[in-house]
């Protein structure tokens, strides 16, 4: 739908994006919320938590492009947050 940005879309459906324009990657808000917090209390190691979640997502058959794009991606998503 172009009369309403896809980041605004994304909010309405409980996600977060990656980016406020063209995002391409949207992360559930409670994911983030229990990330950030995970993050308030241990070592903060981004590359280590995207690794596991594209390892965690690559079982289940999603097609990765990289883990470093991954990794920036959701840095981005978590950072906006």
């Amino acid at each position: 739908c172009s009369c309403c940005p896809a980041a605004i879309q994304l909010l309405e459906q409980g996600l977060f994006p990656s980016a406020p324009i063209r995002p391409s990657l949207a992360v559930e808000i409670d994911q983030l919320d229990l990330i950030s917090i995970f993050f308030m209390t241990t070592a903060l190691n981004i590359m280590g938590w995207a690794e596991t979640l594209g390892t965690f997502l690559g079982k289940r058959g999603y097609v990765l492009e990289g883990q470093g794009d991954l990794r920036r991606r959701y840095g981005k998503a978590l950072q906006y947050y």
